[in-house]
């Protein structure tokens, strides 16, 4: 649902309620959406699948590709947080699909920004 309404609204995904509106506050409300559902729903590669088409979605359609803190902030931390917090496989399963895809999306500027912090996201002691 997240990933249709990015594609059908792009950048007037707006939510009204928030003062002042603005498109970061709501795709940061619909990826809280997605990484709640994924941790509640899951243990399944069609949840993975969804959750990463959904966020892929959002970061195509409705996210100003200029600021790259802010994509990080959105797009990587969360995910990032759920795989090194170590308090459900599952979750980190999901999250490590998802940033995956997301990766994959991301502008080669970004990428490398994000390199140290996701090299010692896998690292393993």
């Amino acid at each position: 649902m997240c990933g249709y309404l990015a594609e059908i609204f792009q950048d007037n995904l707006i939510d009204p309620i928030d003062k002042p509106p603005s498109i970061i506050k709501t795709v940061l409300r619909l990826v809280e959406i997605v990484i709640k559902f994924l941790n509640s729903m899951g243990n399944s590669s069609i949840i993975h699948q969804a959750s990463s088409e959904a966020l892929v979605k959002l970061y195509r359609n409705c996210i100003p590709k200029d600021n790259s803190s802010t994509i990080i902030l959105i797009f990587y931390e969360p995910f990032a947080a759920i795989i090194s917090g170590g308090t459900s496989k599952i979750a980190q399963l999901g999250a490590s699909i998802c940033l995956r895809y997301l990766m994959s999306e991301f502008s080669n500027e970004i990428l490398c920004s994000l390199f140290p912090k996701f090299t010692f996201l896998f690292l393993v002691y």
